[in-house]
């Protein structure tokens, strides 16, 4: 562990403890109190003790003194090293210590800012917290597209979706706590934080203390050099865990180290007046207590190399060193801000393709039930393929929702193939049960499977099948595919190759590209979308929700290919899934790989579609040729 202060813009840090212990006499009431006060915001650990009975390691004191004293911080830590726990108690602490604050959170998905200010519900209404409960004596206010915590002293701490920016560009805020910065894109935080660390709160009062001080001089009672510095320094905390280095949160990591460190920016720096704080910490940093080592050791025995360093060691890895390369994958996503972007409702003139992994189990323990929606685009070079636009990723739903959004799909965009995982068997088959449905019934929606072996390894022969089979007019537009080894693994490599030469994308996300966000808000107030629930969403998402939704399931499918690995059994078979120690993983917020799983099929799907479409068409056949012979 090494620690530098380097060219930051640090105030010398009084003693208080050494200056309260000097007093000597008696003091009033008002004046014990202050000192109280001071004393206690000088050592938050045993703040924390006394009026939360929170105990805190001094790693974690470390952490809350760092973002209490400088004004960009980013906190790189490893799983399990109380990143957001320790933001909630600063939280909670900052907002008490300074009346008129406003404290934002936001995340790449609403719940996982929530995530925040829950934890910090739990520190005030926990029974041995009744000093801290005084301060926080209004419930937390929960809305749809804001979670808010008003204090009597004028402060408060907010939650709010990310959606497409706009929120954060019109809220005002003095300190902003960014959780997963790395899953925030790039253009939102040029675009909206930047510029929101650059503006100042204060101009007002530092217009009237000015014209105060002038007034004061010009009467001869104040000089030049007593005039009062109102300082104005926004607070930003970016929380992460390490990334890879080709994405933004490296660049901005390896940015602050050279301001810190660098002779040549050591000027930059100092004109700024800002000071830096960054913490990295992987798990060999953890006090003892904090880890539960047996995990640890489990979690390096199972887990690849390039994800135990980035999860747990806070490394940051030039790539995966899963089957699928997250390098190659993300130079098959479109960047941050461009187009073709992801969609909430197909364009009309263009042809989607649709993958079901289905999940039927009501647990929300459950494996997804996974849709993924490929666009049908042309690349430069005149190949078509498929493009990522939509996903949908739902446990513990039921039948009635899962159908609801596949009418909802099948609607709203020009669905011309769809795939289905089929392993379970027509009798608990998905689309068999739509077809059933009153929704499906009354649209007249009809689907029927397309006549193929799909269960065969005759790859080669199937676009023929295809072509002869599919109908659209009819409906007849559905690949059953069971998931037996034939196909997985020539499914698997086919992806794999697609990564490789781009023969796949992924479109840009919602909320980095603003004209996309305002038709997709446009789409969300007029177009009527089934409920898309999280573990803790009350209701309907708005759709803002809807746009940081998307977004986030795209990284989901993304991380999900990252971590699939394939293994051979004893008996030569090869196996594509998750890691073993992830697979024992248990509960909500487990991991999981459907939403590779309908990419993988989705793809596959692509490729029977548009190899169908060259196939020739059989010509009609003739009929016999015959004479009617009369009498």
């Amino acid at each position: 562990m090494a620690w530098t202060q380097g060219n930051n813009n640090i105030k010398p840090v009084e003693d208080v403890n050494a200056r309260l212990a000097a007093i000597d006499g008696d003091m009033t009431e008002e004046e014990a109190r202050a000192a109280l006060a001071e004393f206690l915001f000088a050592n938050p650990a045993f703040m924390l003790d006394l009026i939360a009975g929170v105990k805190i390691f001094p790693m974690q004191e470390i952490l809350i003194k760092g973002w209490m004293r400088n004004d960009y911080n980013l906190a790189v830590l490893g799983r399990g090293m109380s990143k957001s726990w320790a933001c909630a108690l600063f939280a909670l602490v900052w907002a008490t210590y300074n009346p008129n604050h406003r404290v934002v959170i936001i995340s790449f998905a609403f719940r996982a800012s929530r995530r925040i200010l829950e934890q910090c519900e739990k520190f005030v209404n926990d029974p041995d917290a009744a000093m801290l409960k005084a301060c926080f004596p209004q419930p937390l206010q929960r809305k749809t597209d804001e979670w808010k915590w008003v204090l009597p002293n004028g402060s408060s701490i907010t939650c709010l979706p990310l959606g497409d920016g706009k929120k954060i560009r019109g809220v005002r805020a003095d300190t902003l706590i960014v959780d997963e910065y790395a899953f925030l894109p790039e253009s939102i935080i040029g675009e909206i934080l930047r510029p929101f660390l650059a503006s100042k709160n204060k101009i007002k009062e530092q217009l009237k203390q000015r014209e105060r001080e002038d007034e004061l001089i010009a009467q001869g009672r104040m000089t030049e050099d007593q005039r009062e510095i109102i300082e104005d320094r926004k607070k930003v905390i970016f929380l992460s865990s390490a990334s890879y280095t080709f994405e933004h949160m490296y660049k901005t990591y390896c940015d602050w180290i050279d301001l810190l460190t660098k002779d040549t920016r050591a000027e930059s720096l100092k004109e700024s007046g800002v000071s830096y704080f960054i913490a990295r910490m992987g798990w060999e940093a953890a006090p003892n207590g904090l880890l539960d080592l047996k995990e640890i050791e489990e979690a390096r025995r199972n887990l690849s190399e390039s994800m135990f360093n980035r999860e747990y060691g806070a490394i940051f890895e030039g790539d995966s060193d899963g089957y699928f390369r997250a390098a190659k994958m993300q130079l098959c996503s479109v960047e941050d801000g461009g187009t073709p972007a992801l969609e909430l409702v197909g364009d009309p003139l263009a042809e989607y393709v649709l993958a079901i992994d289905p999940s039927l189990s009501g647990s929300e323990t459950s494996d997804h039930f996974a849709m993924c929606v490929l666009k049908i685009v042309q690349r430069l070079d005149g190949k078509k393929i498929g493009m990522v636009v939509h996903s949908y990723a739902v446990a513990g739903g039921n039948l009635k929702d899962h159908t609801l959004y596949l009418h909802y799909l099948l609607t709203n965009f020009n669905i011309v193939y769809m795939a289905i995982d089929a392993s379970q068997g027509d009798e608990v088959e998905f689309i068999n049960m739509c077809n059933q449905s009153e929704q499906f019934k009354k649209a007249k929606i009809e689907l029927i499977d397309i006549e193929c072996e799909f269960s065969k390894d005759n790859f080669s022969e199937m676009p023929a099948q295809v072509r002869k089979s599919y109908n659209r007019t009819i409906g007849r537009i559905v690949q059953k595919q069971p998931f037996g080894s034939p196909f997985q693994k020539a499914a698997n490599e086919y992806l794999q190759g697609c990564f490789d030469h781009k023969g796949v994308m992924f479109g840009a996300k919602i909320a980095a590209n603003s004209a996309e966000s305002q038709r997709a808000i446009e789409i969300g107030t007029t177009v009527v979308t089934p409920l898309l629930k999280d573990h803790e969403e009350l209701g309907e998402m708005s759709p803002s929700q809807l746009i940081e939704h998307q977004d986030y399931l795209l990284d989901l499918t993304r991380k999900e290919c990252s971590m699939i690995q394939v293994k051979q059994s004893s008996l030569g078979t090869q196996n594509w899934d998750l890691p073993q120690s992830i697979k024992r993983t248990t509960g909500a917020n487990k991991t999981r790989k459907d939403s590779y799983s309908a990419l993988l099929l989705g793809n596959w799907a692509v490729k029977m579609y548009l190899d169908s479409l060259i196939i020739p068409a059989e010509a009609p056949q003739e009929d016999f040729p015959y004479l009617l012979i009369g009498s």
